[in-house]
């Protein structure tokens, strides 16, 4: 902050959690705490807002419901409802927070998922010519790899050769490996890089 740094802190130490890499906001709350800051102070609720969505974002959530932020808000600032609303309001306004239906985003989180929903739309949507010099095989593809496919599996394969997208989930060892070996095995096979 150069020369205002510290009326800067004075006026919102919570900038400090949101502005400089490595000050997280548990030491600008302590900062704050120490300088008098309320429990409900908009600033406060506001940043811990922003480090609420950023700690669900570090257990793979890229949104939060309304209500499920605003509980997790509570627990974490001890501070009341309506503070914590009020500010997320403000942030939503101010574009600081994103919305879609009831879903909270921080926005590089809600930019990257619209744009990859808009990619696979794309993709989707693309009207592509056959690219395969071969039609599909499942006795060549089981000869190359080494493996017998079962019919899920076939299934798969087929899809992927077919689609110009496809999700492949499944939990731990159902053969998400095997199948993904199938796919890349299928597309060599009808004569792709």
């Amino acid at each position: 902050y150069g020369k205002e740094s510290i009326d800067t802190v004075k006026g919102n130490p919570y900038k400090l959690a949101d502005d400089i890499w490595g000050i997280g906001f548990k030491t600008a709350d302590g900062i704050a705490n120490k300088m008098g800051y309320e429990n409900n102070d908009p600033r406060r609720c506001k940043s811990g807002i922003n480090y609420t969505l950023s700690e669900l974002a570090d257990e793979g959530h890229v949104y939060a419901e309304e209500e499920q932020l605003v509980k997790s808000a509570k627990e974490l600032l001890l501070a009341d409802e309506e503070p914590i609303r009020n500010a997320m309001a403000e942030m939503v306004q101010a574009e600081e927070l994103k919305t879609d239906g009831d879903a909270i985003y921080l926005p590089p989180f809600y930019y990257a998922e619209v744009g990859t929903a808009n990619r696979l739309l794309a993709l989707l949507e693309n009207k592509a010519t056959n690219l395969f010099a071969k039609p599909f095989n499942i006795e060549e593809i089981s000869k190359s790899t080494g493996i017998e496919y079962d019919e899920v599996q076939i299934q798969a394969i087929k899809q992927a050769v077919d689609s110009k997208v496809m999700v492949l989930t499944g939990g731990p060892g159902t053969g998400k490996t095997t199948t993904t070996q199938g796919i890349i095995a299928a597309l060599k096979n009808m004569g792709l890089k």
